[in-house]
């Protein structure tokens, strides 16, 4: 259960660095802010719905590569800068590198 409250905060942690970052994305590209959040929000969710069963795992997994996908399309669009690339990666390296520890026991 331990691992379960650390991956939450560490994806809770994500979700107020995209905040900052969300707010300047451009109206013409409000399509992918909006994945990004939603997707950002969906993996939370299914953290804590894997408590309970842990049928989510997989989906977890894929939900963090779409996040992956998404800040890439954005910074090749040059909606963030690489630093905010790198930082945002970094934390989902650290969740993704957390869930398959979590998946493994």
């Amino acid at each position: 259960m331990k691992n379960e409250l650390i991956i939450v905060k560490n994806i809770k942690e994500f979700i107020y660095s995209l905040d900052l970052i969300i707010d300047n994305f451009p109206r013409k590209y409000y399509e992918l802010r909006n994945n990004i959040v939603n997707t950002s929000y969906k993996l939370l969710e299914l953290v804590f719905c894997s408590n309970y069963k842990k049928d989510y795992l997989d989906k977890i997994f894929s939900l963090i590569s779409m996040l992956d996908f998404y800040l890439e399309i954005s910074f090749k669009k040059k909606i963030i800068n690489e630093k905010k690339l790198c930082n945002l990666s970094n934390k989902l390296l650290v969740i993704n590198k957390m869930v398959y520890k979590w998946y493994e026991s």
